[in-house]
């Protein structure tokens, strides 16, 4: 094999990339040592960073594919897969399917510290990184935050790959409303927290406790960004801030990837 077939959410945004659906093929890359191409959920090799697992088709007769770390974006139920699930991103997608037993979790973005390992722990030139989601990038109360401390920063989901993990590695805490904010985060060792800036974001907040799932948090009360919320406010977050086993969570994933040829 010279060359993985992956499927990724492809869809821009004002002719613009998200930051998390277009991290899949850069880092499946960089992990493979292989070229990553894209092809569609029919005709893909490869499933990974995502809320995708609900594109996958589940009929006995359709191609059958590798799946690492994706996850669904919403409760639909129960069903059954036949495809190879090597990990998914958390309990409550797992708890999904019926007929497979999955034993590795995690988002495959935890893995992102590979692509630069000399950030983890860099230097601190922001104290708050805010990430909103694509659907809150007019929020209000962001930019009122940014406007009153000038140490903290809003990091555009839509910033190229390397740019956007050095802007969230750079700060001494982060909140964010998109899920892969928080995910790389916590791969750049960076404290951080969910905010909940709207109800836009699709899924009913299904991918966020999927994600925390795999810590063990039960539910997790995102922060609520208001015109009060003071930076000291958020900057004491850091001293809760706990991620049980990740450095496990990370070797499994790792040692999960099915296309594997790079060594950690």
């Amino acid at each position: 094999m010279d060359k993985i077939k992956l499927y990724w959410s492809t869809s821009l945004q004002n002719g613009r990339r998200n930051f998390g659906d277009w991290l899949s093929p850069v880092l499946c890359e960089a992990i493979s040592g292989l070229e990553i191409v894209h092809a569609r959920p029919n005709a893909c090799d490869l499933m990974a960073i995502g809320s995708i697992l609900g594109k996958a088709r589940n009929h006995f007769w359709n191609r059958k594919i590798d799946i690492w770390g994706s996850g669904l974006i919403e409760d639909v139920g129960s069903f059954r897969s036949p495809h190879r699930i090597h990990a998914l991103r958390g309990r409550q997608s797992a708890a999904a399917i019926r007929n497979q037993t999955v034993e590795v979790f995690g988002d495959p973005g935890l893995l992102c510290d590979v692509l630069l390992p000399g950030d983890v722990g860099r230097s601190k030139e922001y104290s708050i990184g805010l990430v909103p989601h694509y659907k809150d990038q007019d929020n209000c109360f962001v930019q009122d935050f940014v406007a009153r401390y000038p140490r903290a920063r809003i990091i555009d989901v839509f910033s190229e790959t390397y740019d956007f993990i050095r802007q969230v590695a750079a700060c001494e805490v982060v909140l964010s409303s998109s899920l892969h904010g928080l995910v790389t985060a916590d791969a750049m060792g960076v404290p951080n927290h969910w905010m909940r800036l709207s109800d836009k974001v699709w899924g009913k907040d299904f991918k966020f406790h999927d994600y925390y799932s795999i810590y063990g948090f039960d539910r997790i009360e995102p922060f609520r960004l208001t015109s009060a919320t003071r930076e000291m406010d958020v900057l004491a977050l850091a001293g809760d801030y706990k991620r049980p086993g990740l450095s496990k969570i990370k070797e499994n994933l790792w040692q999960a990837f099915p296309f594997r040829k790079a060594q950690r």
